[in-house]
């Protein structure tokens, strides 16, 4: 089901790319922390702390819409793993008298596989969601002095 959702990126493989997302704003807020010491200092050319402060209202509304499309990417997930888990369960009650001991293990095994993948899945949109809040947090107090 969340092929239908994510075509392109199975859970497995988007924990590389939530994985490059976190170190790409650290990095991006480390070079912006020492922009704005710089600045402050009177090494920089950029008047840093303007940029910032006219950026916030933008960097808020685009994490706050981000944390919401999360949100609603992991019902949706948890949804499509919790049909994923009945089909599977479905599958071998009506196929149980068919199949040999090998093969009931084998089909019983992939009940624990796909609660696996969604607990993974799970954990790695909730990982992305606060990196995304922190975000959030660290440009608005980058933008207010440190104050909140």
């Amino acid at each position: 089901m969340w092929q239908v959702l994510l075509p392109h990126c199975s859970p497995p493989s988007c924990r590389p790319f939530h994985g490059r997302l976190r170190t790409k704003s650290l990095q991006q807020g480390h070079i912006l922390v020492r922009r704005c010491r710089r600045a402050r200092a009177g090494q920089g050319r950029h008047a840093l702390p303007p940029l910032i402060k006219a950026a916030n209202p933008s960097i808020q509304t685009l994490c706050a819409l981000l944390g919401d499309d999360l949100t609603t990417l992991k019902v949706q997930t948890d949804s499509d793993y919790s049909i994923l888990l009945m089909e599977q369960a479905q599958f071998i009650n009506e196929n149980m008298s068919r199949m040999g001991a090998v093969q009931q293990r084998e089909q019983k095994l992939k009940l624990f596989q796909i609660e696996e993948d969604g607990q993974k899945a799970d954990a790695s949109l909730s990982a992305t969601k606060e990196a995304v809040s922190k975000l959030a947090e660290t440009h608005h107090r980058l933008a207010t002095g440190g104050t909140k």
